[in-house]
């Protein structure tokens, strides 16, 4: 029995090491099962929060950002969910790394200092940016991993995505449950479910290697968004020391927009409040102004929040670098009105005080200003605008500008859209067409702001492209062209000699149409692509085109003298040409093709004994388009 006893003993020695790790090891058959569960539970795009719920529900998500989400504590009531004495971010990181092991990690989980791909396991919680903000890692493969996070974006909102480990700025540490051998290489494994939006997609227009320039982030959280516009979805943020390339350029007349791929992001972000570093792409359609003030008159400066920032300094400097003008500023004000009592050149900087990385940094790009003497300066008195009536849509155009008097100090405009939506416009009046629709551009003079002018312009379909006569025949002719993207129908209009007009003759949502008209005569028409949108319609500019309806057909006649036979016919009333066609069985062999002017004509080198016929067929040109009558009755001969 004791023999017995020992054995059994002996044996619990040897397998307790294996049991004390067997929750986390050797269970890659099914992370990916947790992982595509945790997707479905928190969804990629919702948010971690209990905004309907009332009280905390760390197991649930809304689809409302949070309304109190800057004035949230752990420990506090509000409608951010908490986790493990964490919040957001990190309270979220903490969820997903339990709900993959099974274990608390604040009690439980180890910090490491350094940050390698090849150590990192699925479960491990990633904390970067300067100590501000956890990701919960879902993936590693070479050195990218697959995460998930909230609070990136904003108030709570749930992501689901893949970086490069490079892109893992102000990394802090890791916390990993130590013996955690989780693992998955498919990077993609959350873009199988339906929580994933659509357009959520590996696949990129452009890549790490295509001409680029370089930029960093300098004072500032960045928004990333899906299109050049602010009213854009947000899809990514870049912080403060944050480097990225920017693969296109794109001027608003208010931001000068750079499109970014950073990690697996592909969006928009406004450069304007970041740093050039170098490279070299096409330049954008961009100038720097220098705005012009009066000696003694107001001159208001304000600038975007600087993440972390405590405190900001204003600084005003002259031309040859001297500080003239310093001021301290709260951090929720941001704005500051100054004057300047002498005449020159200026510019004005502001510096934040950050609490996420010590010491001053840059908070705000150079702002450039001339003050002069009011007696020197010359105001803007008209602006005068050449325009388009209309745009298609994808197209753009450029609105011409001038200002009177010639002379004037500060000949800088300034444009606006009225519905960035339907049209954009540059800083030098380029207007980019975006969707159907009609849009004030308003120009205004940069001197005073208060002498403007505006053009209106219609965004439409391209126009009609292809057009030609398809088909025609006594009386009738037929007009055909290309299908035009997002046309909904087509209008006709003819030329009235008596008006002197076109005037609307057909619409149809065909890309052809016949017409039965006058035999023998030319038609003007013009042909417009027309979208409709609610119940307004918008027209393209149209494509023009002249159409010849065939004349009658001639009644033929035939004389036979020996081996010659002479046709003779009536002249018919606007053929320009005949055509004389032999008649062999079913086939029509082309004779000879005579003008308006030849009334008869003479075959000859037939055979005496011979039997044959003849057809002839009428026909009218113009404009390079022929319009073919009718044949003739056949002779015999």
């Amino acid at each position: 029995m004791f023999k017995k006893l020992l054995c059994l003993l002996l044996a619990l020695l040897v397998i307790m090491p294996a049991m004390s790790v067997s929750f986390v090891g050797n269970a890659a058959d099914d992370t990916l099962t947790i992982l595509a569960s945790l997707v479905e539970k928190f969804p990629n795009g919702k948010y971690w929060n209990n905004v309907d719920k009332g009280k905390n529900n760390p197991d649930g998500v809304t689809s409302t950002p949070c309304a109190s989400h800057g004035s949230c504590a752990w420990n506090k009531s509000c409608d951010c969910n908490n986790f493990d004495n964490a919040i957001q971010c990190m309270g979220y990181a903490h969820k997903i790394a339990y709900e993959i092991t099974g274990i608390m990690p604040r009690n439980n989980f180890v910090k490491v200092t350094s940050l390698k791909a090849s150590s990192l396991r699925v479960g491990d919680i990633i904390r970067y940016r300067w100590n501000g903000h956890s990701l919960c890692v879902t993936g590693v493969s070479g050195n990218k991993i697959s995460f998930t996070d909230c609070n990136w974006v904003g108030r709570c909102q749930i992501r689901w995505g893949v970086m490069d480990i490079s892109d893992i700025q102000g990394f802090s540490y890791v916390y990993r449950l130590e013996g955690n051998n989780r693992k998955n290489t498919d990077l993609y494994f959350y873009k199988n479910t339906d929580s994933i939006k659509p357009e959520d997609t590996e696949e990129t227009d452009i890549a790490k290697n295509d001409p680029h320039e370089d930029w960093k982030m300098v004072g500032a959280t960045l928004n990333v968004r899906a299109e050049h516009t602010t009213d854009s979805n947000v899809v990514d943020k870049i912080y403060d020391g944050t480097k990225f390339k920017v693969y296109d350029k794109y001027d608003d007349g208010e931001y000068l927009w750079g499109k970014i791929l950073f990690g697996n992001t592909v969006g928009w972000c406004a450069l304007n409040y970041a740093e050039y570093l170098g490279g070299k792409i096409e330049e954008p359609d961009f100038e720097n102004k220098t705005e012009i003030y009066t000696v003694g008159e107001e001159i208001p400066l304000s600038w975007r929040e600087y993440c972390g920032a405590g405190k900001y300094w204003l600084y005003i400097y002259n031309e040859d670098g001297d500080i003239v003008q310093k001021y301290t500023v709260s951090k929720n004000k941001r704005a500051k009105t100054i004057t300047i009592d002498e005449a020159g050149r200026y510019s004005a900087r502001v510096y934040a005080a950050n609490s996420l990385v010590s010491g001053w940094k840059i908070a705000s790009e150079d702002y450039h200003f001339e003050v002069l003497e009011a007696e020197e300066i010359v105001f803007a008195k008209a602006v005068e605008l050449d325009a388009p009536a209309k745009i298609a849509k994808g197209d753009s155009a450029v609105i011409k500008a001038a200002v009177e008097p010639a002379d004037v100090t500060d000949g800088t405009l300034t444009w606006k859209s009225s519905d960035t939506s339907v049209a954009v416009v540059n800083s030098k009046g380029k207007v980019t067409a975006k969707k159907y629709g009609t849009v004030k551009i308003t120009c205004t003079a940069a001197d005073k702001g208060e002498v403007k002018s505006s053009v209106t312009i219609t965004v439409v379909p391209d126009k009609v492209t292809a057009l030609k006569q398809n088909y025609s025949t006594s009386g009738k002719l037929g007009l055909a062209w290309k299908k035009v993207s997002g046309a909904t129908q087509y209008s006709i209009y003819r030329y009235d000699s008596e008006s002197e007009s076109y005037k609307k003759v057909a619409v149809t949502d065909e890309t052809s149409y016949t017409f039965k008209l006058t035999a023998g005569r030319s038609y003007k028409f013009k042909v417009h692509a027309t979208a409709k949108v609610g119940s307004e319609y918008y027209s393209s500019e149209p494509s023009y085109i002249t159409g010849v309806a065939g004349p009658k057909a001639a009644e033929l006649t035939a004389k036979q003298t020996g081996s010659k036979v002479k046709l003779s016919w009536d002249k018919v009333s606007g053929a320009t040409h005949y055509v004389i066609y032999r008649v062999s069985g079913d086939e029509l062999i082309k004779v000879q093709t005579v003008d308006s002017d030849t009334l008869s004509y003479t075959v000859e080198g037939l055979k005496a004994d011979g039997t044959y016929r003849f057809r002839i067929r009428t026909l009218r040109k113009d404009d390079g388009v022929t319009g073919y009558g009718g044949y003739s009755n056949t002779v015999r001969v």
